[in-house]
C-alpha cells in the first residue's frame, strides 16, 4: 500500500520528472458573451508549470514551477504589471497546489519532501514563515471550505474525499474514487464542489459540511476531472482542446466558448477563473 500511495501522488502532483513540459496561459473572460480572448503565456519553459489560482482579491495568480533543478516552487503573476516573482525558493521541498487562505494571511500547499513524504503547509504572506497544517495524511489536493475545514484529497485505493476540522484535528471520510478538482463559491457557504468517478459518467457534486450531505449538481464534460466556477455560478471546463462552460441553473448543456487559443496547443487543462470572473487561467501542454 505504501508503494501504492507514492506512486499515485508522483502521478497526481505532477513532479517534474513524471510530467511533460505545460506553461500557464491567462486571457480575458466574458462570461455573457462566452469568450476567452487576449491569451497570454505567462510562463514560458520545457519544465513543469502549473496548477494556477487567483488571488481572490488582488490581480495575482498563483502558480507551481519548476526551476533548472526541477524543484517546484510557488510563483506570482501581477495581471496589470505582468511581472513574474517566486514567492518561494526552497532548495530541497516540492510546492505544489497554492491555495490563499481565507482569512487571506497566506497561502496552503502540499509540500513534498525528497524522501517522498508530503504534508499540507501554509506560508505567511508577510514573514514568508511556513508552518504544518496537516501532516497525518497523504494529501494529493485540498481546498478550504471555511476558516476551520478543509476538503481533502486522500490518497489510497480507492482515493478519499475526507473533511478535516483544523481546531479538533480530526477527520471525516465522505466519499470514495474522486477527482482532483475541489471548489467553493462566496454564495454557497459551507458547501464544495467536487468530481464524482463512483459511475461510469462522472458527476460534479455538491456537498454540504454541516451534514455531510451531497447531491449532484451536473455531468462531467466527457469524463474530464478540471473544471472551475464563475461568481454567477456556471461552471467551466474543457475537453482537453476547447472551452466550455455549462450553467446548472439554464439550459444545462456544455456550451463551447469562442476562445483565441494558440495553434500549436497541447492538451489543455487545470483551469481557474478569477473572482471577479473577468480573468480565466489554464494550463496547456507543450507539444
Amino acid at each position: 500500500m505504501k508503494h501504492f500511495i507514492l506512486l499515485s501522488f508522483l502521478l497526481l502532483s505532477g513532479l517534474v520528472i513524471a510530467q511533460p513540459g505545460n506553461n500557464v496561459y491567462v486571457g480575458q473572460l466574458n462570461i455573457k458573451k462566452g469568450s476567452v480572448k487576449n491569451v497570454i503565456a505567462i510562463t514560458d519553459s520545457e519544465g513543469y508549470d502549473n496548477q494556477p489560482f487567483f488571488h481572490p482579491e488582488q490581480p495575482l495568480v498563483y502558480f507551481s514551477s519548476a526551476n533548472n533543478q526541477n524543484i517546484t516552487d510557488i510563483k506570482s503573476f501581477h495581471l496589470k504589471t505582468k511581472e513574474t516573482r517566486n514567492i518561494t525558493n526552497s532548495p530541497t521541498v516540492h510546492e505544489y497546489s497554492p491555495t490563499v487562505t481565507p482569512d487571506r494571511s497566506g497561502f496552503s500547499c502540499i509540500l513534498q519532501l525528497e524522501n517522498g513524504s508530503q504534508y499540507l503547509g501554509k506560508y505567511n504572506f508577510d514573514t514568508g514563515k511556513a508552518d504544518t497544517l496537516i501532516n497525518n495524511l497523504t494529501i494529493g489536493y485540498h481546498c478550504w471550505v471555511n476558516e476551520d475545514q478543509l476538503a481533502l484529497f486522500v490518497l489510497g485505493d480507492p482515493h478519499e474525499l475526507r473533511l478535516y476540522t483544523l481546531s479538533s484535528k480530526k477527520d471525516a471520510i465522505v466519499d470514495h474514487n474522486i477527482g482532483r478538482s475541489f471548489h467553493t463559491q462566496e454564495k454557497n457557504k459551507n458547501k464544495f464542489y467536487y468530481i464524482s468517478k463512483e459511475k461510469t459518467a462522472w458527476t460534479i457534486n455538491e456537498m454540504d459540511a454541516e451534514n455531510k450531505t451531497k447531491k449532484i449538481i451536473a455531468p462531467t464534460l466527457k469524463n474530464n476531472e478540471d473544471i472551475s466556477w464563475t461568481p454567477n455560478g456556471q461552471i467551466v471546463s474543457s475537453d482537453g482542446t476547447d472551452i466550455f462552460m455549462y450553467d446548472p441553473n439554464g439550459n444545462k448543456t456544455w456550451k463551447k466558448l469562442d476562445a483565441n487559443l494558440p495553434d500549436d496547443q497541447g492538451k489543455l487543462s487545470r483551469i481557474a477563473i478569477s473572482a471577479d470572473g473577468k480573468w480565466i487561467a489554464f494550463v496547456l501542454a507543450t507539444n
